[in-house]
């Protein structure tokens, strides 16, 4: 996904990917094309180190198309990933 914005709340999580203005010329005719899911569950921390390499190299995939990285212990160690138990999921998805 493309130029994804992500928003955290205490039990859920929006993703809406392929944000897009459809210009037109008339102001009140303007509207947004999107894509996006909704996901309502318990967050929790990734305490395990090969759980949390997992989750780093799924972001660093997403966010740089590269799946060839390493993370030392002490990196691991340093950071604190959270993850979110899907209990329920709804999704939208807007059209031109």
């Amino acid at each position: 996904m493309g130029n994804t914005k992500v928003k955290m709340r205490r039990r859920d999580r929006e993703i809406t990917d392929n944000e897009k203005i459809k210009e037109i010329i008339k102001a009140c005719d303007y509207t947004t094309r999107f894509q996006s899911v909704i996901g309502n569950g318990k967050v929790e921390i990734i305490e395990d180190s090969q759980e949390k390499m997992k989750a780093l190299l799924e972001l660093m995939k997403h966010n740089t198309g590269k799946t060839e990285w390493e993370f030392d212990e002490q990196m691991l160690k340093a950071v604190c990933v959270f993850k979110l138990v899907v209990e329920e999921m709804s999704c939208c998805k807007q059209h031109e």
